[in-house]
């Protein structure tokens, strides 16, 4: 039987020297990450894997601050070698370079990423 309830994880983190309020929720089909700093900007949409082989190996639907968005998310998303649909909220301080490798690797290690993520081999 199929659970519609997701897994959820929250915890907090440090990213980039600032304390983040992390939430993981697992569902069915899709996953969703939401990270939080006070007083962050934000960026929020859905990344989608497409099936080509050859071109873009993500789509974008940005909901909020699509040219920030897209460049955030395709980072995690190629990082995390996502192979389902993930919506991403963020609320960054900043979206330089450090932060979002912080970012990346506190979900690889907290989330056990390659189980909960369902990443490819």
């Amino acid at each position: 039987m199929i659970s519609l309830t997701p897994r959820v994880r929250n915890f907090w983190a440090v990213i980039n020297f600032t304390s983040a309020e992390v939430t993981y929720r697992e569902y069915f089909n899709s996953d969703v990450i939401i990270v939080e700093q006070a007083d962050g900007a934000k960026a929020s949409g859905r990344v989608t894997p497409t099936n080509k082989n050859d071109g873009p190996r993500y789509s974008f639907t940005p909901i909020c601050r699509g040219d920030l968005f897209k460049q955030v998310a395709e980072v995690i998303a190629i990082n995390l070698n996502i192979n389902r649909p993930l919506f991403l909220y963020l609320r960054l301080k900043d979206y330089g370079a450090g932060t979002v490798i912080d970012l990346i690797d506190i979900l690889e290690y907290v989330l056990d990423a390659s189980h909960h993520l369902h990443l490819q081999d």
